[in-house]
């Protein structure tokens, strides 16, 4: 018996390969079927066999293309379906979760979407992709229908649904087409049968193991010494713990389902907990005539928010200040010894208060010497958990086969030279208070996997251990270098890093506030030795100009330097600040080549530092008021120096270049600037 001939036309290789495979399969020595891969332009489709009588695509929108390369064939426009490999995964995934479904061409995934909502898995929120979109932020899933290969690599997590079928339908159709018996579909309900009974099996086991969580989840949430109460978006309770039903005094049957302002009593800031949860609450509140200090956390999980609500009782926190003060595990720091008085410090200072209300990972990104950990620590102070401890870990100050056990601390005999009854961790010491972790970017990448653990779960395992304890700190990191970098260079993990940037703070360097930095170190003087300094003009221009690449910490170095040089003399003198700033200055104040070939004076030669300066000392007579180039003209010649009108406008705009003078828009006139001034002071005596 001739065998039947039958064209299978796709443009995707790997899909058209997949149904090449199944076809041969089902019409075994019947059909005959022949692939045709169409990767071209319309213009340079291949030459193909016009001869068959039947030709099947491997997606309905090809249609036209078939028509095209088979004019005188029967074309039967293949309609798909899904397979059901790998359903449960995706059914498993949190309600309103955001996912990619990429196929190519995009077509292919809005129709592999209409296949999910037809088969009833509707509570995602689908995002057709195509290879070169550009990727919602936010997604970290992607659903293929057998074509990994085009999802972009930025996505962690992949779900493969397999290649999708040709549909009972389009099989039927085809059954009709080559007049083959009906009886060839017990043999493709078959084919379809065995992946939807793989995956209800998977789902079943999955469901099981969701509960036997649920179960442990209890377990665990049980012995956490704090009272947690979870709330839905309604403020309805959804769950709470052994602790929280002994602050309440009711049991968790009784309380379910219940509005908190019904189960917890009439209290004055009733209404800051139960009704603006928009916005982050700490504070101290009275349950059944006892105080507690309570807080609570939004989580999104898909399109449902809940809270969640920890209680501490407030006599426990202050049972543990002895301890942790005997140590020095204290933040000495308030927002006030983080000076500036500059808009932007004032908003920062701001952002950083509104950030300690609530108990979010924090991660401040500054120059060494900005103030970092003086921020962390006036956070700390201005929290709910300003009674508890703070510790600062710095990472670059600990052997690197030390930070595991300093962090995380360890069991008895969990290695050489270990105590035999084992020792806490900073996390465990930091207990109800907030751990500062200066220098994060130096964390050993074996380390850092660790320390996200610690920021997902609330948890951790000594060393040498295997017993889980929970830890209830809040989290402060630090950095001086560019942690997106260092994670494009592999030197940090990208989910470690989006977990600490949760808020972010970035103190800015001392020299974006020129104007402040002789009132900082004033301030500075006064406060650690009452000493009253009254800076000379060139002092202040010197201490202005130079650049403080160690920021404020160098200041305050150069203060230090100032008090003990001036011997008590008030009157400070540029003999009093460093050495190495003077010099730096004066390199700065070099001229560069001037560009303009000036004449030689019809008085005596006069340097042109001699000239600089004399325009610069009529500036700064005017104190405040800016003077035009006329001004200038005459006053200089009233000091001897004629100068011709050209050769003065080609003299100011070397001085502008040079960072002497700011000149104003036409008609704006001329200011000396600091550099201008000490240039002037600099160069005086040479005139």
């Amino acid at each position: 018996m001739e065998k039947k001939r039958l064209a299978l036309f796709g443009k995707d290789q790997p899909t058209a390969e997949y149904l090449h495979r199944t076809l041969e399969y089902l019409f075994e020595g019947v059909v005959e079927v022949i692939p045709y891969f169409m990767e071209y332009e319309k213009e340079n489709l291949p030459q193909a066999d016009i001869t068959i009588p039947i030709v099947i695509t491997t997606y309905s929108g090809f249609f036209n293309d078939a028509r095209i390369i088979f004019p005188n064939s029967r074309i039967i426009s293949g309609e798909k379906m899904l397979t059901g490999y790998n359903m449960e995964k995706i059914i498993m995934l949190p309600a309103g979760k955001k996912v990619l479904v990429v196929a190519k061409p995009k077509m292919v995934a809005l129709e592999t979407i209409e296949n999910l909502l037809e088969v009833g898995i509707s509570h995602l929120d689908y995002i057709p992709f195509a290879p070169g979109d550009i990727i919602p932020p936010g997604v970290d899933t992607a659903i293929a229908p057998g074509l990994l290969h085009h999802c972009p690599p930025e996505i962690p997590h992949r779900i493969d649904i397999g290649f999708r079928q040709f549909s009972i339908d389009t099989y039927s159709k085809l059954l009709r087409e080559l007049e083959l018996s009906s009886h060839y579909l017990d043999k493709i309900n078959h084919q379809f049968k065995l992946p939807l009974v793989l995956s209800n099996n998977k789902l079943a086991e999955n469901i099981e193991k969701v509960e036997l969580y649920d179960q442990e989840r209890e377990l665990i949430i049980n012995k956490i010494p704090d009272a947690i109460l979870l709330a839905s978006e309604e403020r309805n309770i959804i769950f709470l713990n052994k602790e929280m039903e002994g602050v309440i005094r009711k049991t968790k049957d009784q309380l379910i389902g219940k509005k908190i302002s019904e189960v917890i009593g009439p209290i004055s800031n009733k209404k800051d907990l139960f009704y603006n949860l928009d916005e982050d609450v700490s504070a101290k509140i009275v349950i059944n005539g006892r105080e507690y200090v309570y807080n609570f956390t939004a989580m999104q999980q898909g399109k449902n928010r809940h809270y969640i609500f920890t209680f501490k009782l407030e006599k426990k926190l202050r049972g543990n200040q002895v301890n942790y003060q005997k140590y020095g595990h204290v933040a000495k720091y308030t927002f006030d010894d983080f000076w500036g008085e500059s808009k932007k410090t004032l908003d920062l200072k701001a952002r950083a208060l509104s950030f300690a209300k609530n108990d979010m990972t924090i991660l401040i990104h500054g120059e060494s010497g900005s103030g970092k950990e003086i921020l962390a620590q006036a956070i700390h102070n201005s929290s709910y958990r300003h009674d508890a401890p703070f510790l600062a870990v710095n990472f670059a100050a600990i052997p690197e086969n030390l930070i595991e056990a300093e962090l995380f601390g360890y069991e008895g005999g969990a290695f050489t030279g270990a105590k035999k009854e084992g020792r806490p961790g900073y996390f465990e010491i930091a207990a109800g208070g907030t751990i500062f972790i200066d220098e994060i970017g130096d964390m050993p990448l074996f380390l850092q996997s660790r320390l996200l653990r610690v920021l997902q779960e609330r948890e951790i395992i000594r060393v040498g251990g295997s017993r889980v304890i929970p830890v209830n700190v809040r989290i402060i990191a630090a950095t001086n270098v560019d942690l997106k970098q260092q994670v494009a260079q592999g030197k940090f993990r990208q989910d470690l890093y989006f977990r600490l940037n949760v808020l972010s703070l970035n103190p800015a360097p001392l020299r974006e506030f020129k104007s402040n930095i002789c009132n900082i170190a004033r301030k500075y003087l006064r406060q650690k030795y009452a000493f009253s300094a009254q800076f000379s003009e060139q002092v202040e221009s010197a201490l202005t100009l130079y650049d403080w690449p160690g920021n404020v910490r160098e200041l305050f170095n150069a203060a230090d330097f100032i008090f003990y040089s001036s011997e008590g003399g008030q009157n400070i003198g540029m003999e009093n600040i460093p050495a190495y700033i003077t010099q730096e200055v004066q390199s700065s104040l070099a001229l560069p080549e001037s560009g303009e070939n000036f004449p030689a004076p019809s008085v005596p030669v006069i340097t042109r530092e001699k000239i600089y300066c004399a325009i610069l000392d009529i500036l700064l007579a005017e104190k405040e008021t800016a003077a035009g180039r006329n001004f200038i003209r005459s006053a200089l010649k009233e000091k001897g120096l004629e100068i011709s009108e050209h050769y003065l406008k080609a003299h100011l705009q070397e001085m502008k270049k040079a960072g002497l003078i700011q000149a104003g828009a036409t008609r704006q006139g001329t200011r000396a600037t600091e550099k201008g001034r000490l240039f002037a002071y600099s160069n005086r005596q040479q005139i």
